[in-house]
């Protein structure tokens, strides 16, 4: 995937130099001895897969607010107070200019409110770009309106394409938008799913292990994928205590088995035959399967 904007609505930034640290040789440790040693082209294709997913989270987690729950509740609360003003004005014909604009600010706020006013547009057949699109043609046309230009041909036309049917359509579907403010915790911080997302499937086919994965002989549920990945985002970061809690990540874990439990599928170097290198495994702890 290349730099710049990330696969989650709104969220932008860029990809930064990471440590030496983190790398795919990390996961070595936790690879099932049955397995074997990896082939060059494994660990080569892992350390990419692995170095891009965590640059990818750090640097767009700096530049992305993520705001708490709490927060997000008024937003979305603020949202649908204007989309149904909005509405109100369209169909008595009255000034929407003033409640657009509102409108369109309030949707510049932080990736994971938009990421859930998108799904509730979603669940009504639309999506955020399109509403934002309507919004900004009726806000120019309001303008222009205003400023004595409603007669021009350029204005006329805008106006003809604008479909004020469908734009009312999106916003009554805004209309419980803040019910989804009690919302699941991977919405919380979608960058962090998004990291999840990717290096669950790096891990299953490095260590031949489920992201669940637990140690042996152990009083509580130690989980290994967690594990890893507290320990190379603190990498990353050069802080301990500025990185990701593995209760977030079970949490997350759990929530997209229960989406996708069918395993990824073997990439296309496994039937590659190349010479395998000796590999220096770090002393650690017998595992189990």
């Amino acid at each position: 995937m290349p730099a710049g904007k990330a696969p989650i609505r709104g969220a932008t930034g860029f990809l930064v130099k990471l440590p030496h640290s983190v790398s795919a040789r990390s996961l070595l440790a936790f690879r099932l001895p049955r397995l074997g040693p990896p082939s060059v082209a494994e660990i080569k294709y892992w350390r990419g897969k692995v170095r891009e997913a965590v640059s990818r989270y750090v640097g767009f987690s700096r530049s992305t607010v993520i705001v708490t729950g709490t927060v997000r509740s008024a937003v979305l609360r603020k949202i649908q107070t204007a989309a149904k003003r909005l509405v109100m004005a369209l169909t008595k014909n009255g000034d929407t200019l003033p409640w657009a604009n509102r409108l369109l600010r309030r949707l510049e706020t932080d990736v994971a409110t938009r990421d859930v006013v998108h799904r509730q547009l979603r669940d009504h057949g639309g999506t955020l770009l399109e509403l934002q699109d309507l919004l900004k043609r009726l806000t120019w046309v309001g303008i222009m309106s205003r400023a004595g230009g409603a007669q021009h041909v350029v204005v006329q036309r805008v106006e003809a394409k604008l479909d004020k049917q469908r734009l009312i359509e999106l916003l009554r579907g805004l209309a419980d938008v803040a019910e989804r403010s009690k919302a699941k915790a991977s919405w919380t911080n979608p960058l962090l799913v998004m990291l999840i997302q990717d290096l669950s499937e790096t891990w299953t086919r490095a260590t031949g292990r489920s992201t669940l994965s637990t140690y042996p002989a152990s009083d509580r549920k130690d989980f290994l994928f967690p594990e890893w990945v507290e320990r190379i985002v603190s990498a990353a970061l050069n802080c301990p205590t500025e990185t990701v809690h593995e209760g977030s990540v079970v949490d997350i874990v759990r929530a997209l088995n229960r989406q996708n439990p069918a395993p990824p599928a073997l990439p296309d170097f496994a039937r590659i035959s190349l010479p395998l290198v000796a590999i220096r495994r770090r002393p650690a702890e017998r595992l189990e399967e």
